[in-house]
């Protein structure tokens, strides 16, 4: 618990100003250390070991970098795992308390509508939509909103393409944008 509530402390005093937008990629430094966090399981490992070996290295990495959206994006990804929905529920309450404390945040809006992600999709729209009406050149909500808006369930023909098309505006190079509409 206590490694546990330092991180949440990290959380809620985290300012996500501190990156300029916009901003296409991780810094070198954190974009070394993403690389090291385990992305597959050995043979021979247990899936639990390989998910506690690539958690313990998302926290080092959120107590080294607690304002960098690339990282916390990577935590948020490591704790929202489908099989473990009391995890994802705790990650949800904070980003949400995280949320409540700084309303006024794009990244923290950003961050916080990429819990809720197939949780409760629509409030992740209205606060990606958010996100980009506070910060127009923060380029990430406009991929979340292209992929959400090419699901069958929120199908919206044209917004795919104008988000992909603002995002590319912003981060030509960024390969997520292939990823991100189906």
């Amino acid at each position: 618990m206590g490694k546990r509530h330092a991180l949440s402390s990290v959380l809620f005093l985290a300012s996500l100003h501190a990156q300029a937008p916009p901003v296409c990629g991780p810094s070198p430094d954190v974009q070394s250390a993403l690389a090291r966090v385990p992305d597959y399981q050995a043979a021979g490992q247990f899936d639990y070991d390989f998910q506690q070996s690539r958690r313990a290295a998302i926290l080092g990495l959120m107590q080294r970098y607690p304002d960098d959206v690339f990282v916390q994006r990577e935590y948020i990804a490591a704790l929202s795992n489908r099989d473990a929905p009391a995890e994802r529920l705790k990650i949800i309450a904070e980003y949400k308390a995280l949320h409540s404390r700084q309303p006024g945040d794009a990244y923290v809006a950003y961050l916080y509508g990429s819990t809720l992600l197939g949780q409760d999709t629509p409030q992740a729209v209205t606060l990606f939509t958010g996100a980009l009406e506070k910060a127009p050149s923060f380029p990430w909500p406009h991929l979340q909103l292209a992929s959400v808006y090419s699901t069958p369930a929120f199908l919206n023909k044209g917004k795919p393409l104008e988000h992909v098309k603002a995002f590319l505006s912003a981060c030509p190079a960024a390969l997520e944008v292939y990823s991100s509409v189906t």
